[in-house]
């Protein structure tokens, strides 16, 4: 098992030794060797995960004897459920307990650092090297400042019959790609070319959460804008530009779905994959090589980044991003950094023997070339159903055919609500906190008074 661990270590050695350096200064201990992590799977889950999968990878228990090994450091894990992790974490910054290191997710941002849970990752972190993920950063900022950084990202690809392509004469999404022109105009024709109703066979088909596919191949994102300190829907203020983008790719899908009807209005969640694998779906949506892997039927399978949307200067594409934060209490802050530096170059290294050992070295770089693009839009606003809402209208709103401006509306409303329902709540908490100083100080200064008085 540890044999594992450090050729995967050696497989990173490039990557690490790009952020950290070579020779003497890769070697150089720190300060402060104890990293305390937050996490949500214990030793043993990830032993009995390695039993089940050998190549399975965990990015603290895979990374544990490497960075011991490289700086004869401790490391403590406090396991807690995953559900449980963002509160946890909250409590025991309020109650000043240490933690060095926690996962920066969708659920947690932009709470965080709008909560002063975590401190900015600037002059911790060179996020601008390997193995650090650009779309992961730009995920985990909260305004200007970068907060949570990581290498990972499962950007979603768009998978096609190439068997039916083929046979009906048309050009591939892959070819358009490789001559620069795959564009939404050329989705559009290919999902059109190959549609047939009265056969159940449709040009296209996805899960709910596809109009953020295509608002970041439009070059913006959604529900929250870049900076996560605003609605992506609204047309007010600064995001007006971004808003105008959404609104592109909004009434792109809408008219994939209600007027052109190439795309199957009736493909919810995972149906997509069914249909997909019985051949009545030309086209659809899935997340990484993995998800490619689950469409696989009996016939060729091709995949392409999805189309590129006039707004978009270079094909990018939305998907699940994790990383690391460093919480303000944090005792070592920069054994943290050393260890989320070490275990970003480990997953990234993992990524790619995964993907090459999937699709071969050749997808596996152009995967992880997109993974880079990825714009992820977090939902952490304390009232997660808010951005949950909002997803489910917009997706509703596009297969129904309603008015764009109506859907996009409500969901307006409900992420600008979810917003200053987090900062009024951050605003009561820091009342009730200095109201609670407030007390104390008078109670200590009653004791002291008390205490001077007895000794006369």
């Amino acid at each position: 098992m540890k044999q594992r661990v450090y050729a995967r270590a050696a497989l990173a050695g490039a990557l690490f030794l790009a952020c950290c350096g070579s020779g003497p200064q890769a070697k150089k201990r720190l300060a402060d060797t104890r990293v305390t992590i937050l996490w949500h799977t214990s030793k043993a889950a990830y032993e009995e995960a390695l039993r089940k999968n050998p190549n399975a990878f965990d990015a603290v228990w895979s990374v544990v004897p490497a960075f011991e090994k490289e700086y004869g450091g401790r490391v403590e894990v406090l396991v807690v459920d995953w559900g449980k992790q963002r509160d946890t974490l909250v409590s025991m910054v309020r109650h000043g307990d240490s933690c060095d290191l926690a996962e920066a997710n969708d659920q947690n941002f932009p709470l965080y650092p709008l909560k002063g849970i975590v401190r900015p990752l600037e002059g911790l972190v060179n996020l601008n090297e390997a193995p650090w993920n650009p779309g992961v950063s730009a995920a985990f900022t909260w305004g200007d400042t970068v907060y949570g950084a990581g290498a990972e990202a499962a950007p979603f690809i768009l998978c096609y019959n190439k068997t039916l392509f083929e046979a009906r004469g048309q050009k591939t999404p892959q070819a358009y790609y490789a001559e620069g022109r795959w564009t939404w105009e050329a989705f559009r024709a290919a999902g059109i070319a190959l549609t047939r109703r009265d056969q159940g066979l449709w040009g296209y088909g996805a899960h709910a959460a596809d109009y953020q596919v295509f608002i970041a191949g439009n070059g913006a994102q959604a529900p929250l804008a870049e900076g996560l300190d605003a609605s992506g829907f609204t047309r007010q203020g600064a995001v007006s530009a971004v808003a105008e983008a959404v609104a592109e790719a909004v009434a792109f899908l809408r008219a994939a779905y209600a007027e052109d009807r190439y795309a199957d209005s009736g493909c919810w969640g995972d149906l997509s994959v069914s249909r997909f694998k019985e051949g009545k779906l030309a086209m659809t949506l899935a997340r990484g090589l993995e998800g490619l892997e689950a469409l696989k039927g009996d016939f060729e399978i091709g995949w392409a980044p999805p189309p590129r949307g006039p707004g978009a200067a270079e094909h990018s594409t939305h998907g699940v991003v994790k990383g690391w934060c460093i919480p303000v209490t944090a005792w070592n802050p920069k054994g943290a950094a050393a260890f989320m530096t070490l275990s970003a170059a480990l997953a990234r290294a993992h990524a790619l023997e995964t993907g090459a050992r999937l699709a071969g070295p050749e997808d596996a770089a152009a995967l992880d070339a997109l993974s880079r693009r990825v714009r992820f839009s977090p939902i952490g606003l304390g009232d997660l159903s808010k951005c949950w809402d909002a997803d489910w209208v917009v997706a509703r709103g596009l297969r129904e055919g309603t008015a764009a401006a109506e859907f996009l509306g409500v969901a307006d409303r409900l992420i600008r609500e979810g917003l200053a329902a987090l900062r009024e709540e951050h605003r009561r908490e820091q009342e009730a906190w200095r109201l609670y100083g407030e007390a104390r100080e008078r109670e200590t200064s009653w004791g002291r008074f008390l205490a001077k008085n007895a000794r006369r």
